[in-house]
């Protein structure tokens, strides 16, 4: 019954090593073209801080906020178009389409191109309830 068991120990041992490994690769490698953050009223998720981001195709220092709350309330998406550069392996070229991402002077707009990281991807996935347990988000285009 002990070999079973330790049989069953190493097994079990295996297995959640090959998961760990799997859920590690996903964090490492980060976001692909397509992936999609939709934020509705009825999302549910993880209330996250508002966020200054770039503006893609700016003059430099321009930037403008996601504020999830706001975006959640006005309704819009995010849709991961490229990764910048080989470069800058944690950094995405993002569309925003809705209406607010933020009250006042800093909202982007209904539109806008924006770089942000893989982080800042997988706190607004967070935010919205589309961030699968392994790191990924959940939606794709």
């Amino acid at each position: 019954m002990s070999a079973l068991m330790a049989s069953c120990v190493l097994i079990a041992v295996v297995l959640g090593s090959f998961e760990l490994m799997t859920i590690l690769h996903t964090f490492k490698e980060g976001p692909v073209v397509g992936d999609m953050v939709t934020f509705s009223a009825t999302a549910t998720g993880i209330d996250e801080d508002p966020m200054k981001v770039a503006l893609a195709a700016a003059p430099a220092n321009r930037s403008c906020v996601l504020s999830p709350d706001v975006m959640r309330a006005d309704g819009g998406s995010l849709v991961v178009e490229r990764r910048e550069t080989p470069a800058a392996k944690s950094l995405y070229r993002v569309h925003w389409a809705g209406a607010h991402t933020a009250k006042g002077a800093e909202d982007c707009g209904g539109e806008a191109n924006l770089v942000l990281s893989a982080n800042d991807l997988r706190s607004l996935a967070s935010a919205t309830g589309e961030l699968a347990p392994d790191g990924r988000i959940k939606a794709r285009f």
